[in-house]
């Protein structure tokens, strides 16, 4: 299992990040605006709700790198579909690119 360093506490997993995500949980506005940490949803592009399938595939704050990194994907499926396939490990690399730029952006 791939992992990215955390100041002071080990690594954490991108397992964890794709969890966090795919399932609108961590550390995504839509999330703390549920939890009570948030006042609101918003993400800071404007856009009504930031939660993972937007930070993904739609915010213009990460859609340049989403592009270059992991192509014209606009489903989970769609991300899942090259590695689940065994198009091997040029699938894995780019989607560990990605979950890196997105932990450091969101953490």
């Amino acid at each position: 299992m791939t992992a990215v360093a955390l100041p002071g506490d080990g690594a954490l997993p991108r397992d964890v990040l794709y969890i966090w995500l795919c399932t609108n949980r961590g550390p995504q506005k839509s999330w703390f605006h549920i939890i009570g940490k948030a006042d609101s949803p918003t993400c800071p592009c404007g856009h009504r709700t930031q939660d993972g399938d937007h930070i993904t595939f739609e915010c213009p704050r990460f859609h340049r790198t989403s592009w270059v990194l992991i192509g014209p994907i606009s489903t989970w499926e769609e991300l899942d579909d090259p590695i689940w396939s065994g198009e091997g490990e040029e699938a894995f690399e780019e989607g560990d690119a990605f979950y890196d730029f997105l932990y450091y952006k969101l953490v």
